[in-house]
């Protein structure tokens, strides 16, 4: 239970404030209370302390963004030994200055008791300012008695006096260097900051930096709200409330008064009464009639600039409208730097559009009309085609769709250019040749083969039709390839492997030079089926080609062909090649501004070579964006192949982090994706089957898999390599020896030849482990240590962490022996990648493996440590244990209190801690300090 605010007490010890004349509320210099269920804010934690060693901490975001709980988890980081702070809650009525100064100078007195502010009798109005003699004097008072301290001002929108401003602006200008002031602010404050940030005495946190990411948002619903949701559950509530907090926290409680919270978060835009109630009532209502117009009328459009909302309302003041809206924070977020586009908080938008319909629906068809023509005449055509369709205008979006469909799956917007074509009537899309063909490579992209097949198949009925014929202008005389083009992709997909791809380079000479999108899109896909083919070099190559044209024509889409070389180089064991290629796909991604979705996959083909590298920081990042940001609607945007990539990594990811997650991934895949995939998916599949049957040592659920795989085997049929590996691993964890034995040497010999490097790795990793346990140590230790040379130079490192005990075993010989033998003949591994490896191991978390169970080894010359703490952070690391304060090792150490500061920030930051409790917990684990 909270204790109750005293007020005889907090005046006992601050006997300054009681002798104020004016009756003062004492609960607004007390900072707020903590909840235990909080979700943490480290980062922006970090950056207010960092803030700390600077003159002014701007906290600027709207109602409900979660301002002054940042401030109070910040707070509570900071040691009162080394750091005081003065809280101030502001409210409309301190607008007085008198009363904001006393409130100010009572705030202070909390900090140091010694300190003695009076405040002179102001002016007859008492809405003027101080003289700036008194705050000097204030100024010179805390300069002579100095205590390293924080000002902050929560709710500093509610003051509204210039005389306070000015005032305020003083005192920072000439603030002592131990002084700090925070403000917190639904508007940023009026009076001059630029030249603060100029000389980087400013830190600034704004909505977007407080909105929830993905982890945080699945934090808060579970772990503070109490739900159980699904990530896609989650990501429908992040998208629709875009990390707002307080949105998700009124979405939270409409959901617990739900009978079936599922079907509410399906129908979320429909149900958010709490929301709507609250925007509406707390937002909206409270403009005045101009704006409210304003806000509805433009409501209809998603990017709004002055000259399109001037042409759209028939008016000439929309950018002093914007420039309000901005000021206020109004839920508008500027684009650009320039702050010449803004669009509206998705929340907002729907509830001004709601209000729109109920109060003016006879203007809605006009306003869409005009915002229509503004954008196709001013080159956003594109952005135009709802605004036609919303008009009734479908002969108008029709035009418009044609002049920007190339446009559109260039950037690989195949769910918008489908939708686009729902928008037309069929009798109107019969005439519109070019706009079928695309519709049917827009099929094959999503991996609806069958709805491919069968668009075809129309179209070379509607072609037969003589009056189409004449349809076709001059400048489609590569429609008849592009049929032959399209045909021959779905057969590639569709067929067995043996003849697939000689009609492929045929076709493709025909595209080289006529039709662009065609010939970029042909190659990415013929790739696939040299690839099922097994022909990884040719597979390479024509992705390849598809890169070059590409970046030939600057299309966005050509960053899944970046990515799929990546996969096929990673397949073959070259993992630094990997990571430049999926680098240069991430690069041409961001400095494309393509979508977010892209930007992701090139993220999470970087992020598997950089798992197998163990170089985890940012990973975890990334999986949430992929399960929160993009739910299935959104990733089939981008292909069905690109989906099932997406989970399969997904799935993978958390194999040994959560195996209930990697089996509903697994079972995800499976069950949306039953149509017909691609090879390498298979063999995908079967790795990650096999690895979370062995992971939950689940044996007799692989059973029949195992039956039916011998029963290849003694047909004298092949298995893929993944399948060969995957039996073997069976077969160990069945105490099998002498029937795994011969599959490895098998997969070994064919990976070898057909330049699958990664199952190579894999195969001679498993033999030497079952060479071991047949006492061959000698032959176990020399093909180990073979493995070994190879993998040094690309970095591998998970795909030995990840096999387990037995692997650690084997890598403490390899490197004794290593230490005692010298060979100049022969390319050894190095001690140094050894060490790494086997510190990898001790960091792993202990969990079940293929073979056997881990048990972190913690090698005595190793520092569990990324960067050391160096010799002096040993020293005041040991006086912080011993109950030192930071002014107090500062005498010890005969330093500066700061560098004593920075001393501890590098200590907080290399053991990844925030407070001394935790530094202190941290070096015992680590048995740092005696």
């Amino acid at each position: 239970m909270d204790t109750p605010f005293n007020r005889e007490k907090i005046f006992s010890i601050y006997p300054a404030m009681a002798q104020k004349t004016s009756p003062r509320l004492s609960t607004k210099i007390i900072s707020p209370i903590i909840r235990s269920l909080l979700v943490k804010r480290s980062h922006l934690v970090e950056r207010l302390r960092l803030g700390m060693t600077r003159k002014l901490s701007l906290v600027i975001a709207p109602a409900g963004y979660g301002k002054t709980t940042l401030l109070g988890e910040w707070l509570a980081s900071i040691s009162k030994e080394d750091w005081q702070t003065a809280w101030l809650s502001l409210d409309d009525d301190d607008n007085n200055p008198l009363r904001f100064w006393n409130y100010v100078t009572d705030a202070l007195v909390s900090v140091n008791p010694e300190w003695q502010f009076e405040l002179p009798k102001m002016g007859e109005n008492p809405g003027d300012g101080l003289e700036h003699q008194v705050i000097a004097s204030w100024i010179n008072q805390i300069n002579d008695n100095p205590t390293d301290f924080s000002l902050i001002l929560d709710d500093y929108h509610t003051i509204q006096s210039d005389n306070i401003h000015k005032d305020l602006s003083y005192l920072i200008n000439r603030m002592p260097p131990h002084m700090h002031l925070v403000i917190a602010s639904r508007i940023k404050p009026k009076f001059p900051i630029a030249e603060l940030r100029v000389k980087n005495q400013l830190i600034e946190i704004n909505a977007s930096d407080l909105s929830f990411s993905a982890i945080e948002s699945e934090t808060f619903l579970r772990e503070v709200m109490g739900l159980k949701l699904t990530p896609e559950e989650i990501g429908v509530l992040i998208r629709a409330t875009e990390g707002w907090v307080a949105g998700l926290q009124m979405a939270a409680l409409s959901i617990k008064n739900q009978p079936d919270a599922n079907q509410w978060i399906k129908r979320f835009s429909d149900s958010q009464s709490y929301i709507f109630d609250y925007l509406t009532e707390a937002v909206v209502e409270i403009q005045d009639e101009a704006i409210q117009d304003f806000l509805l009328k433009t409501s209809i459009l998603t990017e709004l600039s002055a000259p399109l909302c001037d042409y759209v309302l028939d008016r000439n003041d929309s950018c002093n409208m914007l420039e309000y809206l901005d000021s206020t924070n109004l839920f508008i977020t500027p684009l650009r730097q320039e702050r010449d586009w803004y669009r509206y908080h998705a929340l907002f938008a729907d509830v001004l559009k709601v209000r729109l319909e109920r109060k003016v629906p006879q203007a809605i068809s006009n306003l869409n009309l005009r915002a229509c023509t503004w954008l196709r005449e001013n080159g956003f055509p594109e952005k135009a085609i709802p605004h036609a369709v919303s008009a009734g205008h479908p002969e108008f979006a029709a035009n418009i769709i044609e002049s920007c469909a190339m446009k559109a799956l260039g950037q690989s917007d195949f769910i918008t250019f489908k939708r686009w074509i729902g928008f037309l009537p069929d009798d109107l899309l019969r005439q519109r040749p070019l706009l079928w063909i695309y519709s049917a490579m827009t099929e094959v992209t999503l991996w609806n083969l069958d709805n491919a097949k069968a668009m075809l198949d129309k179209i070379k009925s509607i072609l037969c039709e003589s009056e189409l014929d004449e349809k076709i202008s001059p400048g489609q005389v590569n429609f008849h390839r592009q049929i032959s083009a399209l045909q021959t992709v779905i057969d590639a997909q569709s067929k067995n492997a043996d003849n697939r791809v000689v009609k492929a380079m045929h076709v493709m000479n025909d595209l080289s030079e006529v039709d662009l999108y065609t010939y970029g899109w042909f190659n990415h896909f013929i790739g696939y089926a040299y690839e099922d083919a097994g022909n990884l070099e040719a597979a390479e190559a024509s992705f390849a080609r598809s890169v070059e044209f590409v970046l030939q024509h600057n299309i966005p889409s050509g960053v899944i062909s970046f990515c799929e070389i990546g996969r096929i180089l990673k397949i073959q064991g070259r993992l630094r090649e990997a990571e430049r290629k999926y680098r240069q796909a991430l690069d041409y991604a961001i400095r494309g501004g393509l979508a977010k979705e892209l930007i992701i996959f090139a993220q999470w083909g970087l992020g598997e070579v950089l798992i197998e590298q163990n170089q985890l920081n940012i990973i975890d990042q990334w999986a949430w964006d992929i399960e929160t940001y993009l739910p299935d609607a959104k990733i089939d945007q981008y292909g069905r192949l690109f989906a099932m990539e997406l989970y399969f990594r997904l799935a993978n990811y958390y194999l040994f982090r959560d195996l209930e997650k990697s089996k509903f991934y697994l079972q995800k895949i499976r069950r949306e994706f039953q149509e017909k995939k691609p090879f390498f998916f298979f063999q995908l599949l079967t790795d990650l089957q096999v690895k979370i049957w062995l992971t939950k040592g689940d044996l007799s659920a692989a059973h029949g898999w195992v039956e039916k795989k011998i029963g290849i085997l003694e047909s004298g049929k092949k298995l893929s390599l993944a399948e060969e590996i995957g039996l073997a691993r069976i077969f160990l964890a069945q105490d099998k020896i002498d029937a795994a034995y011969p599959l490895l040497e098998e997969c070994e010999a064919r990976a070898l030849t057909s330049g699958y490097g990664e199952k190579l790795i894999e195969a001679q990793i498993l033999r030497a482990l079952v060479l071991n346990i047949q006492g061959k140590a000698n032959q176990s230790i020399e093909l180990f240590i073979k493995t070994l040379t190879m993998t040094e130079p690309e970095g591998y490192i998970r795909i030995y962490v990840n096999e387990g005990k037995q692997v650690q075993t084997l890598l403490s010989k390899t490197l004794s022996i290593l230490n005692k033998r010298s060979d100049p003949k022969h390319t050894l591994p190095t001690p140094t990648y050894l060490e790494k490896l086997l510190t990898a191991f001790y960091h792993s978390p202990q969990f079940s493996r293929f073979i056997g169970t881990s048990k972190p080894l913690k090698p005595s010359v190793f520092s569990p440590l990324v960067e050391p703490l160096s010799d002096r952070e040993l020293e005041v690391l040991t006086l912080l244990k011993n109950g030192k304060s930071g002014r107090e090792i500062a005498k010890l150490l005969v330093v500066s209190n700061n560098t004593v500061k920075v001393h501890i920030r590098n200590i907080y930051q290399k053991l990844e801690v925030h407070n001394r409790r935790e530094a202190l917990k941290r070096a015992n684990e680590y048995n740092l300090i005696n």
